[in-house]
């Protein structure tokens, strides 16, 4: 059986996903797809990551430019559908994409799993991978799309942005957290003053309930 840890295969496998990136008339999902495999490199430093993580990682927004926001409905309903079903046509795509390779089932599972985010709605059973293209994503975000976001969105106050930032740091591990924390130089005045406040509260809202936690035991 044909297997991801077979160089030909990883190779071959990437060859896959990365010619349908390039299908984008933007150029963009193969930039994107470079940058999430990037920062899934520096979170696992210095070890490497495995074959399936770096196909998992490549596998994010895969085919997405098919599916524009504009096609949903404008409001948080619409953009909330919109990338639950996003996340379910990516990982339906790299399936079908990967399928005539024949993997284990495994590696595929781990694939789509990680992609679609499902195990994200059972805290305790979310896998490693899973939480890896989690913090890659969001690092992607942080140092290279923020800034633009915001450019778009100029009519959002700055408790908008606290609550926006709040979220997305919300999604981070720890060891995200930590790289995310050597972005914030790079990011321009006004985001970084955000973003260094969502840390301080952040900070101080874990260390109450660090203390709340230790005044019952």
């Amino acid at each position: 059986m044909a297997t991801l840890s077979d160089p030909a295969v990883f190779l071959r496998a990437k060859e896959i996903i990365d010619d349908a990136h390039r299908e984008d008339p933007s150029g963009q999902e193969i930039i994107y797809a470079d940058n999430v495999e990037k920062y899934l490199r520096i979170l696992v430093a210095p070890e490497e990551p495995t074959n399936v993580q770096v196909i998992a990682s490549r596998c994010q927004h895969l085919r997405r430019f098919l599916h524009p926001r504009s096609t949903y409905p404008d409001g948080k309903p619409g953009y909330l559908r919109w990338r639950r079903d996003l996340y379910t046509l990516q990982a339906n795509y790299s399936t079908t994409l990967l399928s005539p390779l024949s993997l284990p089932e495994s590696e595929l599972a781990e694939i789509t799993s990680a992609i679609s985010k499902k195990d994200l709605l059972i805290k305790s059973k979310v896998h490693p991978t899973t939480i890896l293209l989690e913090d890659a994503a969001v690092l992607v975000f942080l140092s290279n799309e923020v800034e633009g976001f915001k450019k778009q969105h100029e009519e959002y106050d700055e408790e908008k942005w606290v609550g926006i930032v709040k979220k997305t740091w919300r999604k981070l591990s720890d060891r995200g957290k930590e790289e995310a924390g050597k972005l914030l130089p790079e990011l321009e005045e006004g985001l970084r003053a955000v973003v260094e406040r969502v840390v301080r509260e952040e900070g101080e809202k874990e260390g109450e309930k660090e203390g709340s936690s230790a005044g019952r035991e």
